[in-house]
């Protein structure tokens, strides 16, 4: 609604209601509680607060999320409540929160500008300007979406241009519906248990759901800014709502000449080097921040390479072509491997913030019953939850989780997308290549080779992905989306240095 009143004003008044202001206001609805936590992380930006107390502090968040943690799986098994384990664990939760209390009491009273900015209400919003200025470049252009009630606004900025477009929702443009039918009626629809519909094989409904919907969503979200971005090899997405599950690569540019012949879709991929982001606030912060690791060592783990294990409600089973994964990638860049049971939680949580890259060939989901117990999994049977992801400090210049669902998330306006791949934002790490459905993990290997291979060639990493799917769409039988249209990259694409 805010939105909508400063695009009626302009018309009237646009010294009033300038364009900058529906923006700005876009801006503020999107993660702006990560990015107030991001910000309050930062001990360089605040008033000499100690690095050992600050480390101090996130070591009781890791403490309390680990309690936490077990505390939940022996209350999965239905244990009384008086039971020595539970009473324990509840007393060490006590005691860490007690001593957490104690740290915080000490920066408020002795660091008083570092615990004003844990609680301040206004972050500044990036403003057009600045992104004209500073983060865009000649031949790159941002799209950033948000979507209301009953309507999709979005903004196209350009270093030289800026606009806003609305676009009615309803009977002419169902977009929830739409992203249903391009995604899980689509293009997974074939793979994916979870898509609630059991399809004909013989049929090609499936199919014919993926060439509609590509089409009409690339009609409605890209074709009215079609002629100013032609020159733009570069785009930037800031998806909001629905739009967070759309790999927009394989939007549609044209209709499907013959449903099912995958081979001749005029995808945007073919088009634009396309990267994500949750704000271009938070992707300001991403390119800007500092990281410590420097060089192109990297930490890559395969905890089911030859293991399978059954956990109370579900099973892990192995990912035979992991370990190949991560022995083709370490002929490009120089990795530390562990496979089997030397990838662990543990050393994963003790080691990673050493590492410029990290690479986990593991399973991942993500719970829409239960947020925080979406997962990474580690040898053997350990999973690292996403509030877990939350609490650690990492330095890495580029994060692949080569994993299932590791791109998906509950979204929520204010908070945006809560996920895997947002905790690893909150974290520290300046990009995050994920996946947005359960990806065959030899498909995997082939497009994770071809991506590292065009990295070390120096390109950008988005540059590197694009290149890299658009070899793979050449192969024989790999044109279908559902192979190589998963893997989306988030944040700081610039080159690995």
């Amino acid at each position: 609604l805010g939105i909508k009143i400063i695009l009626e004003g302009n018309k009237q008044s646009p010294q009033i209601y300038p364009l900058e202001k529906a923006f700005a206001y876009s801006e503020r609805s999107k993660n702006m509680l990560m990015l107030k936590a991001m910000k309050s992380t930062k001990p360089r930006e605040f008033a000499r607060v100690p690095n050992a107390l600050l480390e101090e502090e996130r070591r009781l968040l890791l403490e309390i999320n680990e309690l936490e943690k077990q505390k939940n799986i022996i209350d999965e098994r239905n244990m009384d409540n008086t039971a020595p384990a539970l009473v324990s664990l509840n007393e060490g939760i006590v005691k860490a929160n007690d001593q957490l209390d104690l740290i915080r009491k000490e920066i408020k009273e002795r660091y008083l500008n570092y615990y004003r900015s844990q609680t301040r209400h206004q972050v500044p919003v990036t403003s057009i300007s600045e992104i004209q200025q500073s983060m865009l470049s000649p031949g790159e252009s941002m799209l950033e979406y948000f979507q209301g009630d009953s309507s999709l606004f979005i903004f196209l900025v350009q270093p030289q241009h800026f606009e806003v477009r609305e676009v009615n929702l309803g009977a002419s443009f169902p977009l929830k519906k739409l992203v249903t039918q391009m995604t899980n009626d689509g293009i997974y629809a074939r793979h994916n248990s979870n898509s609630g519909k059991q399809w004909d094989v013989r049929g090609d409904e499936p199919e014919n759901n993926f060439a509609f919907a590509a089409y009409e969503l690339y009609k409605q979200l890209i074709q009215p800014f079609e002629e100013k971005i032609k020159n733009s090899t570069r785009l930037i997405i800031i998806p909001d709502g629905s739009l967070n599950k759309v790999p927009f690569e394989a939007l549609l540019v044209d209709k499907a000449p013959r449903v099912g012949a995958f081979q001749t879709y005029d995808f945007l991929v073919n088009h634009h080097n396309i990267s994500y982001c949750p704000s271009s606030t938070i992707l300001k912060e991403m390119e800007t921040q500092q990281n410590t690791p420097s060089g192109k060592k990297g930490l890559a783990m395969a905890p089911f390479y030859n293991h399978s294990t059954k956990l109370p409600s579900f099973s892990l089973e192995p990912l035979k072509y992991s370990k190949a994964e991560l022995e083709g990638i370490s002929g490009f860049f120089d990795f530390d491997l562990k496979v089997g049971k030397e990838a662990t939680i543990e050393f994963f949580k003790r080691s990673a913030q050493n590492y410029a890259i990290l690479h986990l060939s593991t399973h991942a989901s993500f719970d829409e019953t239960d947020r925080d117990f979406s997962y990474l999994a580690f040898f053997p049977d350990q999973l690292l939850l996403v509030r877990d992801l939350y609490a650690m400090n990492l330095n890495s210049q580029m994060a692949v989780l080569s994993a299932c669902e590791s791109g998906l998330g509950y979204y929520q306006k204010g908070e945006g997308l809560y996920s895997l791949t947002s905790a690893l934002t909150y974290a520290g790490v300046k990009s995050i290549f994920s996946t947005l459905w359960e990806v065959p993990d030899d498909s995997t290997k082939d497009l994770m080779l071809l991506f590292y291979e065009e990295l070390a060639n120096g390109k950008s990493k988005d540059v590197a992905l694009t290149e890299s799917k658009r070899r793979y769409i050449q192969k024989v039988g790999k044109a279908n989306p559902y192979f190589w249209a998963s893997f989306i990259g988030i944040g700081d694409m610039s080159p690995l240095k």
